[in-house]
């Protein structure tokens, strides 16, 4: 079982698991999480892309002694459920472009956007804090928003904001478009004349 700890590079801020950080975002002191030693990397399985994503993220995520830590279990199946969503049975292919040349495709999720890859499982993640600690989160969104309302497999825990004016058509499809968030009570567009990216950060 892992105990990673997690420090922030101004050295100000309480150390935390990896639950905290999560909901925590930046640290206190304005700082980065990292975490305060580097694993080895384990032997890695060569199955499908969930289970070698599973087994690299592993020592980084899994603990336990509070609530809201996430076991080996849960994390397997929320990997599964997370890169279940993407269109291509290799989740993100490796394509030949020419003599020892490779491009990985990482739009085959469901916004077609590279975030996915990291959205996808961040939502499920944040749904299964939460729902251990019974609380509640607000996402302000901006370009990335829509990978993470996607991901997040229970819009109950948390509720978004959005600036008024989506960048492009697609974009506003799949945000507004999800199975999970057709009620509309989850989703806030903000009022202003804001831009997606005004609001990066």
């Amino acid at each position: 079982m892992s105990n990673m700890r997690y420090i922030s590079t101004r050295g100000e801020a309480a150390e935390l698991g990896f639950a905290d950080v999560l909901l925590a975002g930046l640290a206190t002191d304005g700082g980065l999480y990292v975490p305060t030693e580097w694993p080895s990397l384990p032997s890695l399985p060569t199955g499908d892309y969930a289970s070698l994503a599973a087994a690299v993220m592993r020592p980084y995520v899994i603990q336990d002694g509070i609530v809201g830590d996430i076991d080996d279990a849960a994390f397997e199946a929320m990997c599964r459920d997370a890169y279940a969503t993407f269109r291509h049975p290799a989740t993100v292919p490796l394509v030949q472009i020419g003599p020892n040349e490779w491009i990985m495709e990482l739009f085959h999720g469901p916004t077609l956007a590279f975030k996915d890859v990291a959205l996808q499982l961040v939502g499920r993640l944040f749904d299964h804090v939460l729902s251990a600690r019974n609380e509640r989160v607000m996402i302000v969104g901006a370009g990335v928003f829509a990978a993470v309302l996607i991901g997040a497999s229970e819009p109950s825990r948390s509720r978004t904001t959005l600036p008024s004016e989506i960048e492009s058509p697609t974009f506003t499809f799949t945000s507004f478009t999800t199975p999970e968030w057709e009620d509309g009570t989850s989703m806030v567009a903000l009022s202003d004349s804001s831009v997606t990216s005004d609001c990066s950060f």
